[in-house]
């Protein structure tokens, strides 16, 4: 019995299709109304939705086994492919073996490609020397600075042509659960005797690694913080 149970998944050609009917005709009416469209900066978080930490457990056996995880989408090589040997039972798990983290990092990727088609391209080939990102789209996939948690999480979710990398002073939970490497003073691990304190010195660290990091992974990508 085929299931009638609807479940997300990072395959949104309807999404997309539906965009590009609302933002081409508004892109098109702008144009011929003499509009000049320079900087395009987009607020989408909703990346989020296929994060480990929002998922729920039954979609990723589900996503892992539909066949279109084995096809290319929208210019990224199959979800098959990136996740390799990744676990589905223990994406919900931060893990040793860090499942969560490659699951993550896929899922923005293949996020920041269907917003590129769905919103970039189109007003990029409208005006064709706009410029212009998302909130949090990066690529740190080259020694990632910890997150708000102390998760060294990498990232691939470049979208537009500048990196957005969410640089806001922010500390929180990364100070109970990262601490200072004692092989090296200039990383940090997941134990040891000294914790990041709880400073504004520690919130412009993690900050100044994360861009870094953006620039180390994507050096011809411009920084747009």
């Amino acid at each position: 019995m085929r299931s009638t149970e609807r479940v997300a998944s990072p395959w949104v050609d309807g999404a997309i299709s539906q965009l590009k009917g609302e933002w081409e005709p508004w892109l098109d009416e702008f144009r011929r109304a003499g509009g000049r469209l320079d900087v395009l900066v987009g607020d989408c978080e909703q990346i989020a939705k296929f994060r480990s930490w929002n998922i729920p457990a039954s979609d990723i056996p589900r996503i892992v086994s539909d066949p279109r995880a084995q096809r290319p989408y929208l210019g990224v090589e199959p979800l098959a492919s990136l996740i390799g040997t990744l676990d589905p039972a223990k994406v919900k798990n931060a893990t040793p073996g860090g499942d969560y983290l490659v699951w993550n990092r896929v899922m923005g990727r293949l996020n920041a490609a269907a917003m590129d088609r769905a919103i970039f391209q189109p007003a990029c080939a409208r005006f064709p020397d706009l410029v212009g990102s998302n909130y949090s789209g990066m690529r740190t996939i080259d020694r990632p600075a910890p997150d708000l948690n102390g998760h060294l999480q990498p990232e691939d979710c470049i979208v537009g042509t500048h990196a957005a990398p969410s640089c806001y002073g922010q500390i929180e939970q990364v100070s109970t659960s990262a601490c200072i490497d004692e092989a090296d003073p200039t990383k940090v691990s997941r134990s040891g005797r000294d914790r990041l304190p709880k400073s504004p010195w520690t919130s412009f660290l993690l900050d100044v690694q994360l861009a870094r990091s953006c620039v180390r992974s994507a050096p011809d990508v411009p920084l747009a913080p």
